[in-house]
């Protein structure tokens, strides 16, 4: 996903310090970018591509922080050790404030596992290696990225580590002949944007969160830096903020989350923003960042970045509501605007202009400030070791919910590693030989058939990987559109269809079963598909195949738990936040099944009761059966699957046997 979070410093102020003039327009565009990235997570549709307020961000950061270093360095008044203080005492105060708010709220409503997770980012936050942190723990496992309260200090950290090697650069190189540093900032930039383009592809979550990939960004702003007064003819400078405000604009109003990002596509509001500055100064145009109401928003765009994302993300977690919808977006929006005047005012600005601590200053006042990101990073630190102090929550609580992130990992124990038992080949004595194929919802439907079946030497169950998204690939070349993905899901689905086209297990299944959470794009793929498995499946007794509907989805089970806790009506609850909708999607899907010839088994049968008035959220040693919106935990697998194959008409379609899993009398586990 994109976050959009941004790298919001105060550095318009930053060259007062070194007698650079100050622009206005600067903080004008700067009230631009934050706006877009607020809008964005208060997720108002007109605005899908609002997180590219990030990229701008990094333009500006590259600029401001390049003619400072210079002129400092030309004038040789520069000096390390004051530049890093400079940067603490503008970034610091209202980023501690900010984490010491967040975790006061977090330590009442979030999880153990999302608060083991918070601990966590907060302690790399302080560090300013959020971004590492976040880029370790993206792919499958993951927590939803609306979840996080901290997600947005990756952006920091990148600009916090952008700042301990440009300094030492320019100081290197910037009295070394005239054209010397703007061929090695160039150099490192076009190093930067290849690295961005290939990596985007093969490993986005890297090309996104890691500073290096950022680099061009903020060389592009460093270059404008090193070419001062280059447009001087007004009517050049008109024209430059109409196409940098049309470049930004049209980034943010048309880009979204299927767009490959940053690639080549961020150098789009990047250019836009470089525009901005290179001309922001024109007399008529110019007027639209240099105005009160902009300029005042871009001064505390800072302390508005730093407040919107965990006012968003708490709201979640308080309300368990999964979107923010209708007046409750104007509401955040007030409350983050209130919230933002008071960090700035009371904080940001107050630190910003103090005067500088002299040696002479009392010890603890030198040091005091130490003190809270310390035990702030001290309290966290405990709290990821000891898995997010499940202790806070009532005992019944912590024993259906507690270690959720090992529930989710150990969902895949069977999947995961090539020689994982799922990726074996079939048993060579079983009768029926069953391949469940599709992506995460494929991995609940193996574990809850083959810890059902384990002890049935008749059955023998693998999986294969294959997203539903990427059945277009099954197509003809002529017929093979995806437009609706990214440049990752398309590498993600190339390899999974030549994963599935090398497979030796097709040749000799009984049974395929398709479990996937499906969507209505997939639905003209699917006779292509089923036409290749029937084709490549055993050619003297053809395949049965069974079309699995999209399991129940509902609010997060754990934190319906958490919220109402262990209560007798927990069935009713959870069944009121079923999302009733995906009923026609799934009717939909049975009625394709239907005119393709295949069997189809819907699964809410097996989750709710006949009405689906009830739907169980714990089994009877009162362990939560999901780990999310609609995952398995191994007990929810356990216990679902063993609804399915009790029921003799649906054990015969998903194994072939009325009797699967009952051999001499007793169920295997």
């Amino acid at each position: 996903m994109k976050t959009g979070v941004s790298t919001i410093s105060t550095n318009s102020q930053a060259g007062r310090s070194a007698t650079t003039q100050y622009q206005p327009e600067i903080d004008g565009l700067r009230a631009i970018a934050v706006i877009a990235v607020v809008l964005f997570h208060l997720e108002f549709k007109w605005i899908p591509g609002g997180f590219v307020g990030v990229d701008v961000f990094f333009v500006i950061s590259g600029f401001l922080i390049t003619r400072l270093i210079l002129k400092e360095v030309r004038a040789g008044d520069f000096r390390f050790g004051r530049f890093y203080l400079r940067r603490l005492r503008r970034l610091g105060p209202a980023l501690i404030v900010t984490l010491l708010l967040t975790w006061a709220v977090s330590v009442f409503y979030l999880t153990p596992d999302h608060f083991q997770r918070f601990s966590g980012a907060l302690m790399s936050s302080v560090f300013s290696v959020s971004n590492l942190f976040f880029w370790f723990e993206s792919g499958y496992f993951d927590a939803t990225a609306e979840l996080k309260p901290l997600l947005h200090t990756w952006s920091l950290s990148v600009e916090e580590q952008f700042y301990l090697i440009w300094p030492a650069l320019i100081v290197l190189i910037a009295g070394r002949g005239r054209w010397l540093l703007p061929a090695v900032i160039s150099l490192l930039s076009l190093a930067s944007l290849y690295g961005a383009l290939v990596f985007t592809s093969y490993e986005p979550s890297a090309s996104f969160f890691l500073m290096p990939f950022r680099v061009y960004e903020f060389g592009l702003g460093a270059g404008l830096a090193m070419l001062p007064g280059l447009v001087r003819l007004n009517v050049v400078r008109e024209v430059l903020v109409l196409l940098g405000l049309m470049m930004i604009g049209y980034s943010a109003l048309v880009f979204d989350k299927f767009t490959p990002f940053p690639d080549i596509y961020a150098l789009l509001p990047c250019m836009g923003a470089a525009l901005l500055i290179a001309g922001g100064s024109a007399r008529y145009m110019g007027l639209l960042l240099r105005n009160p109401l902009s300029v005042w928003v871009g001064k505390i765009s800072y302390s508005l970045y730093l407040v919107h994302w965990p006012i968003v993300v708490l709201y979640k977690h308080i309300t368990f509501e999964d979107v923010v919808v209708g007046k409750t977006r104007i509401a955040l929006l007030v409350l983050t605007m209130m919230a933002a005047v008071a960090l700035y005012y009371g904080v940001e600005k107050r630190f910003r202009l103090a005067p500088q601590a002299k040696a002479s200053s009392p010890r603890f006042r030198q040091f005091g400030y130490l003190a809270i990101p310390l035990i702030l990073s001290l309290g966290s630190a405990h709290a990821y070791i000891n898995n997010g102090w499940p202790e806070r929550f009532d005992a019944a609580v912590v024993h259906a919910i507690g270690n959720l992130e090992e529930k989710q990992l150990i969902r895949r124990r069977f999947i995961d590693a090539e020689d994982a038992l799922s990726n074996l080949p079939f048993d060579d004595s079983a009768e029926e030989r069953v391949l469940v194929m599709g992506d995460s919802h494929a991995t609940d439907m193996f574990n809850a058939l083959y810890m059902n079946v384990a002890e049935d030497p008749r059955i023998s169950v693998r999986r294969l990987e294959i997203d539903d998204l990427c059945l277009y690939l099954f197509e003809d070349a002529d017929n093979q559109n995806h437009d609706h993905l990214s440049a990752a899901e398309v590498t993600r689905c190339v390899k999974n269809f030549e994963a599935v086209q090398r497979s030796e297990l097709l040749a000799s299944v009984d049974h395929f079963v398709l479990s996937t959470r499906w969507e209505r794009i997939s639905l003209p793929h699917l006779e292509a598909f089923t036409s290749f498995l029937r084709s490549h499946g055993k050619q003297d007794t053809p395949p049965n195949i069974v079309l699995m509907g999209r399991t129940g989805e509902f609010k997060t089970v754990p934190s319906l738990i958490l919220k109402n806790g262990m209560t007798d009506d927990l069935q009713q609850q959870l069944a009121e936040t079923r999302v009733s909708e995906l009923d026609d999607l799934n009717a939909e899907f049975q009625q394709e099944a239907k005119a393709l010839q295949l069997d189809f088994v819907d699964k809410l049968p097996f989750l709710c009761n006949a009405d689906a008035s009830r739907c169980d959220a714990v089994d009877e040693l009162g362990k939560v059966l999901f780990t999310d919106y609609g995952h398995w935990t191994m007990e929810g697998a356990s216990l679902f699957g063993q609804r399915m194959l009790e029921s003799p008409e649906t054990a015969r379609l998903l194994t072939g046997l009325e009797d699967a899993g009952s051999v001499n009398g007793a169920t295997g586990g």
